[in-house]
């Protein structure tokens, strides 16, 4: 599989990704620090706001938003950026015979540069809360690997239907927003009642958030948000696949 071997060359998706973020913040004066103080303000203002609408005590609600942030900022970032992980690289595919894979797998490394940069801030909050180590903490990696595997056919899927309808693009930034209201991160279901175990049990996103989620504030594993997760991965990993093998040729005159 051509995944495979691109993995067998992260000298060149690795050193594409860390271009892309000095471009990035190219001429900043703190460079990457404004990665995790981007995310400092935006929970701190989250916590400030919505804490006193909620029932739950200050430190529960921090740690709740602080990690539900955390995941939703790589998953939505690996979902937007998969639209044009292949619009973005059209000289590079028009003029070199690397693999596809290897600008999905830029475009995965790139986002969990950010995802661990973050990830201090994580250890930090659950070290001063006093969170103890459980045996449900080690669910952390296998869910880590979930993200990367899922980050992997969401890029190939959408980034083959967004080179081909450029009108996806749109439509999936404007779904993400709505649905990070919809999604558990700044509200608790409990909270919200009945409607809120709803709309958070139906919404996959959820799922996604709480196999980290869980073990890291509860220490439990949510065993049917791993099912869920676990059947969503399998599904959309032949889903993109197979589309793969059917627009393969076509993806360069797309671009």
């Amino acid at each position: 599989m051509e995944f495979f071997q691109s993995l067998k060359k992260p000298s060149i998706w690795m050193t594409l990704a860390i271009e892309d973020l000095r471009d990035r913040y190219k001429r900043t004066l703190i460079g990457l620090v404004w990665i995790p103080l981007t995310f400092l303000l935006f929970v701190g203002v989250k916590i400030l706001i919505f804490s006193k609408l909620n029932g739950s005590s200050l430190q529960e609600f921090t740690i709740y938003v602080v990690v539900g942030y955390w995941v939703w900022q790589n998953i939505n970032s690996n979902v937007i950026d998969s639209c044009s992980v292949f619009i973005r690289s059209a000289g590079y595919i028009k003029s070199s015979p690397l693999p596809y894979s290897i600008y999905i797998l830029q475009s995965i490394f790139r986002n969990k540069i950010i995802f661990m940069y973050n990830f201090i801030i994580v250890l930090f909050l659950l070290f001063i809360t006093s969170k103890s180590f459980t045996f449900q903490l080690l669910f952390v990696i296998p869910a880590f690997m979930i993200y990367i595997l899922n980050a992997a056919w969401v890029g190939l899927l959408f980034g083959i239907i967004s080179a081909r309808f450029r009108d996806v693009i749109h439509l999936v930034q404007s779904l993400m927003r709505i649905t990070f209201f919809l999604t558990p991160i700044i509200w608790m279901p409990k909270e919200l009642g009945r409607v809120g175990e709803l709309i958070a049990y139906y919404n996959p996103f959820t799922h996604f958030i709480e196999i980290i989620r869980f073990p890291l504030m509860y220490q439990k594993i949510p065993f049917e948000s791993w099912a869920i997760v676990l059947t969503i991965t399998i599904l959309g990993s032949i889903l993109a696949q197979y589309t793969y093998y059917k627009t393969r040729t076509s993806i360069v005159h797309w671009l």
